[in-house]
């Protein structure tokens, strides 16, 4: 899956609905998601962890 921009409102959402979804840098540290900012998103190389590539704040 090629990365793509997310806002924070929407990835905090599918975080709840999901129960114990995380969201990690290319390091794999748990990245807290601001609602006010953007992120760029992909996956790791096995397809199973979400990684936050970037962000515009």
């Amino acid at each position: 899956m090629e990365p793509i921009w997310m806002n924070g409102k929407d990835m905090i959402r599918f975080e709840e609905s999901q129960g114990d979804y995380r969201y990690f840098d290319e390091s794999m540290n748990v990245v807290k998601i601001n609602p006010n900012w953007q992120y760029l998103v992909g996956l790791d190389d096995i397809e199973k962890n979400s990684i936050v590539f970037d962000i515009r704040k």
